[in-house]
């Protein structure tokens, strides 16, 4: 007899970026883009919903594959790191009315 055992699916990730600023929403895309090389049928689900805002830090993004075909396929799963970095503040006023030397500033001066 000849045993015949199943093929194991290639998954990789499409380029992308590997760390992002807090406030960037996981998109297919750009993040959740993984790929089964040998063209095997099947479904991909991920670890993280597409559109969600992940916390500042460290994350790890996984992609499990399901084949269409179990009894010839096995399923797969590939994980990729994703650094979510701190969202840098913008702060902007409106510039002051010109003051005259020496007077001090006030209220209106430091809104």
């Amino acid at each position: 007899d000849i045993e015949v055992l199943r093929g194991l699916p290639e998954l990789s990730w499409r380029p992308a970026d590997t760390d992002i600023p807090y406030g960037t929403r996981l998109s297919a895309q750009r993040h959740l883009n993984a790929v089964c090389l040998n063209r095997v049928e099947g479904v991909l689900t991920y670890s993280h919903p597409p559109h969600a805002l992940l916390d500042c830090g460290q994350h790890t993004l996984t992609v499990h594959f399901l084949p269409a075909r179990p009894q010839d396929f096995l399923p797969a799963s590939l994980s990729r790191p994703l650094f979510v970095q701190r969202a840098v503040p913008c702060l902007l006023w409106d510039p002051p009315d010109p003051i005259a030397y020496p007077t001090p500033l006030g209220a209106q001066q430091l809104r």
